[in-house]
């Protein structure tokens, strides 16, 4: 008797494990991420704060190092030693790949995501079929948009700042 109960109390425990869903965690984060868009490479640290602001300095390219992209709702600014720029909407490269990238964390931000079973959450993002795949805890691993041969990779992430919704 106390096998059986010991079997379902187990079998209980597993399966509410395996039930519960994931919401990703992307504000108050700072993270290096390694991207891909078509057949460029690029490589950055980022932070994402509470108010869903984002600051990139790049960190590859060796032609971009240390440009730092700064995103927050529609607008782009860019700094370089000093200077400061405010391209119009996608006009400089770099900046609209880097909306590509912000454009789905905000859309998720926005919106009240969750993960798949298996860490996935799939959504359209600009018309695009795109993935977020996120640990366990929420946080990002891997952002995908296969029509735009868009990815990137995050590492090294790191919980800044304690979000409540």
């Amino acid at each position: 008797m106390k096998k059986l109960v010991c079997a379902v109390l187990v079998c209980l425990i597993l399966c509410s494990c395996g039930s519960s869903k994931t919401q990703p965690v992307l504000k108050g984060i700072t993270f290096f991420a390694e991207m891909t868009y078509y057949n460029e490479s690029y490589a950055f640290e980022g932070e994402l704060f509470s108010d869903g602001s984002l600051v990139a300095v790049i960190t590859a390219p060796e032609e971009l190092k240390d440009l730092t992209l700064t995103l927050n709702g529609d607008s782009v600014t860019a700094e370089y030693k000093g200077l400061t720029y405010t391209p119009v909407e996608g006009s400089m490269p770099f900046s609209a790949v880097m909306s590509e990238f912000y454009a789905p964390i905000k859309e998720i931000n926005q919106k009240s995501f969750v993960a798949d079973s298996n860490g996935k959450i799939k959504f359209n993002s600009n018309g695009c079929e795109a993935t977020l795949t996120v640990s366990p805890t929420g946080l990002p691993q891997k952002l995908e948009i296969p029509d735009e041969r868009f990815c990137i990779m995050f590492y090294n992430i790191c919980v800044k700042e304690e979000v409540n919704e």
